[in-house]
């Protein structure tokens, strides 16, 4: 994979590039999956520098919509936010390349044990850095898809907020929200856009209170194993408000 960029562009890679750095999509080189499709890692022809690639999966009705908005926001977003690199649209095939992030997403170090856990400490500056990303993009928008897996860490462990294939820019400061159709993860989306489909600057905030009880608890935003006499804990939301309102906060973790 030769990389060349012109200041302020996104390169498009060639299929043959992206087939060479993956090793013809090697699963052994799968290091995630999304809605989107499987991210792989690539390397490049010096053989150290490495990419995230991510291929589209084969009918993904949201696919093309999602690959599209990746690059156009490629020109808004702040560097500390992950960068898109470059991107190809060949036979048929869908492909974004991002900045590799060593330490994979916070998701991996709260629950894949094989992963170093995280101290305290660095819990702490990862939430206050990832909110300080979101709130430095311009111009603003309602990303709509924050989660525990969307904020990465680099080599230092400093975080970067990774995919924008859901976003939305917010029209102008009088737009108080934007109506559309529900997109994103049960329990992480606020409530009222669930239920009314009004997207607002607190749903990103809704969705990043639900990380913040993670990073507290280590438990995930939906729990899909637990047993019928214990249903308030499915979603992790409600078991805070509930242990809250209880005084029982300490069975949150």
């Amino acid at each position: 994979m030769q990389l060349k960029i012109t200041s302020g562009q996104c390169y498009q890679f060639t299929l043959e590039e992206i087939t060479i750095a993956t090793n013809n999509f090697n699963e052994d080189l799968v290091i995630g999956e999304g809605g989107f499709g499987k991210v792989d890692k690539g390397i490049v022809n010096d053989g150290v520098t490495s990419f995230a690639i991510k291929r589209c999966k084969p009918g993904s009705r949201q696919g093309l919509k999602e690959f599209q908005n990746e690059i156009k926001f490629f020109s808004f977003c702040h560097l500390n936010l992950v960068p898109l690199i470059g991107f190809c649209q060949e036979d048929n095939e869908l492909i974004l390349v991002y900045e590799y992030m060593a330490n994979g997403s916070l998701c991996d170090h709260l629950y894949k044990k094989q992963n170093q856990p995280l101290t305290w400490n660095q819990r702490l500056k990862i939430c206050v850095g990832a909110e300080e990303d979101y709130i430095i993009c311009i111009p603003p928008i309602f990303h709509c898809d924050i989660k525990s897996s969307n904020i990465l860490l680099d080599e230092n462990v400093v975080p970067k907020i990774a995919d924008f294939g859901l976003s939305r820019i917010i029209p102008s400061p009088c737009h108080a929200h934007i109506t559309t159709q529900v997109k994103g993860i049960l329990g992480y989306l606020d409530p009222e856009y669930y239920k009314r489909r009004k997207l607002t600057e607190k749903s990103d905030v809704y969705s990043f209170g639900v990380v913040l009880f993670e990073v507290l608890s280590a438990r995930p935003a939906v729990n899909h194993v637990v047993e019928e006499e214990h249903s308030e804990k499915v979603g992790l939301a409600e078991w805070a408000l509930h242990c809250h309102q209880c005084r029982s906060i300490e069975h949150l973790n």
